[in-house]
């Protein structure tokens, strides 16, 4: 996981932005979940956040698990972006999960 201490060099070299473009890569184009879940924590502990991707990953992604924690992040920046509303509730129309569920409820 050489991307992992690449985004971690880059960060602390101040380049938010060099560091976001890898775990955008890596979340979008990773075939292994584990791999995509790192990313997505990544992206998630950014300031601000990476929305564009993150929407993306609790619309699109394969996984439940990572589409659930996608969700979950959204739920609590729900009221920074109109677009993470429609994103759960287009979410919670189709998955069943508790935590889409919850974030449902949150609105």
């Amino acid at each position: 996981m050489d991307w992992i201490e690449s985004v971690g060099e880059i960060l602390s070299e101040g380049d938010k932005k060099a560091a976001e473009e890898i775990l955008v890569s890596a979340l979008t184009s990773e075939s292994n979940p584990k791999i995509r879940m790192l990313a997505l924590e990544g992206l998630s502990m950014l300031e601000p956040p990476s929305l564009d991707a993150i929407i993306d990953t609790a619309i699109n992604d394969p996984e439940p698990t990572i589409r659930i924690q996608a969700e979950g992040y959204l739920a609590m920046h729900k009221d920074e972006d109109s677009r993470i509303k429609e994103t759960i509730l287009v979410v919670a129309e189709r998955d069943s999960h508790s935590q889409t569920e919850k974030a449902f409820n949150e609105l």
